[in-house]
């Protein structure tokens, strides 16, 4: 399995295949989850008896020096931590010069080489993208330089990431840490969520380092397996940003501009949908390809959520309206059913004639692929915290909902979301990269100019004003 884009086609598209890779390289799910409870119900024990100065000598390492790599040095260099880094061999003499102005700069180390960072780091973060940490360290000849370390990654996806760790460190004694800040490096860490993801664990002292030295980012840490982070991930992110990119693919299709409906103003639902759609294409398209075609459990919900479009598209147009009503209200009961309807949001209008099929069919698919939303909640971003809000908002309204299985106003819409949504499904399944950014690029084209830009500074300011 030298070839990490091909190897990642195969078992990124087969759960069984996946699993079965997993457990030839002695990952147990089970035991991880029962690690982490352990560790999590005796912290602060665990924490007390370990002298807080015993950690402060040992050197992070920061395997790739972009933006996340950047915020981490900085922020473990303001908190008295050393850190050795390295980028790519034409970045040396541009970072060398940066962190002459650091304060504290006497604690960062820039090599020109990896090896060498991790020869002389005893935590080692590859903040790079998962197929890239596969080639660096199938590069490394001498593995035995991996012994006695812990290693870990800042990807987004983590599946692809933690099988090529494992692969490289079989006969290893290297544990295995992984984390995923839940945020952009543009955001300020603190409060923000932190997933800290033991893979392989002998040590449970390497473990309490990670914890101590993350102390200083002040975020929201989360303490799960790489498999639990990956499933939230895929709703939060995955299935989340395919739900609007595929609102903004129909209306190109169609050639209309959403703004211009005649109940965008008054309706609070397509107002909220509209916006978000423009605050994603206001971001670069790798950005969510790589979080759907890199994580399994975003290319099965994305193509449940397909199927479920289709479906819910074909009982409406038929005139199944009750059958639909008594399927999606059972699916509610099962997925959302203890979640307290009363609040601000129930004041808003009652007389929208929309099918709402992106909710409709988001609201099965986690019933269908088993997702606690609201568990997930936890380390959702603002997008996917208001897209769960707008959900709850359709289903508390017995008038919404009855209108929405039934409507057929807006059916021209539904029949190229429907279109889109499962050409999307495809290029995920396929990971068709070339696809995925030229359909992203034609939806920016279109919409590009003033009306837009208006739209995307709304958008901007709904999530900043999210009440957490």
């Amino acid at each position: 399995m030298s070839d990490n884009k091909n190897k990642s086609s195969s078992y990124l598209n087969d759960m069984d295949e996946m699993n079965n890779i997993l457990k030839e390289l002695n990952y147990n799910e089970i035991e991880m989850q029962n690690k982490i409870k352990n560790y999590t119900s005796n912290q602060q024990t665990f924490n007390n008896n370990q002298e807080p100065a015993f950690f402060q000598n040992k050197k992070i390492g920061i395997i790739g020096y972009g933006a996340m790599g950047r915020l981490y040095a900085k922020t473990l260099l303001q908190n008295q931590w050393k850190v050795n880094i390295c980028d790519l061999p034409e970045n040396y003499s541009t970072i060398k010069t940066e962190i002459e102005n650091y304060d504290n700069s006497e604690n960062i180390a820039l090599f020109k080489d990896y090896l060498d960072v991790i020869k002389n780091s005893h935590f080692i973060m590859f903040c790079t993208e998962a197929h890239v940490v596969g080639k660096l360290l199938e590069n490394i000849k001498d593995k035995t330089i991996l012994n006695d370390k812990i290693i870990g990654g800042q990807s987004s996806s983590k599946t692809i990431e933690v099988i090529n760790f494992l692969e490289n460190t079989q006969k290893l004694n290297t544990d295995i840490i992984t984390l995923h800040s839940m945020h952009g490096p543009n955001v300020p860490t603190k409060g923000q969520s932190l997933a800290i993801m033991p893979v392989r664990l002998n040590n449970l002292i390497n473990l309490q380092f990670i914890d101590s030295f993350t102390d200083c980012f002040e975020s929201n840490k989360k303490f799960l397996t790489f498999m639990q982070h990956d499933k939230i991930t895929a709703n939060t992110q995955g299935l989340t940003h395919c739900v609007f990119i595929n609102m903004g693919k129909a209306w190109y299709l169609m050639g209309k501009y959403p703004w211009l409906y005649d109940n965008n103003n008054t309706n609070p639902l397509e107002v909220f949908k509209v916006n978000l759609t423009f605050r994603i294409y206001g971001n670069h398209p790798h950005i969510y390809s790589n979080l759907a075609m890199m994580n399994p459990y975003s290319i099965n919900a994305i193509k449940v959520f397909s199927k479920n479009c289709e479906l819910i598209n074909d009982m409406i147009i038929n005139g199944k309206s009750e059958d639909l009503f008594h399927m999606l209200n059972t699916a509610y009961k099962n997925v959302l059913g203890d979640v307290d309807n009363e609040s601000d949001y129930n004041a808003y209008c009652d007389n929208d004639e929309n099918t709402h099929l992106t909710l409709l069919a988001l609201l099965k698919t986690w019933n269908d692929c088993d997702i606690n939303p609201i568990e997930d909640k936890a380390l959702g971003t603002p997008i996917y915290k208001l897209l769960l809000l707008s959900v709850i908002r359709l289903f508390s309204s017995e008038n919404l909902l009855s209108m929405a299985v039934k409507s057929t106003k807006y059916s021209e819409d539904d029949k190229q979301y429907v279109a889109s949504v499962k050409n999307y499904a495809s290029m995920i399944s396929n990971q068709d990269t070339n696809a995925f950014n030229e359909n992203f690029k034609q939806v920016v084209q279109f919409f590009e100019g003033d009306d837009m830009e208006s739209v995307k500074q709304k958008a901007q300011r709904m999530i900043l004003e999210l009440n957490e």
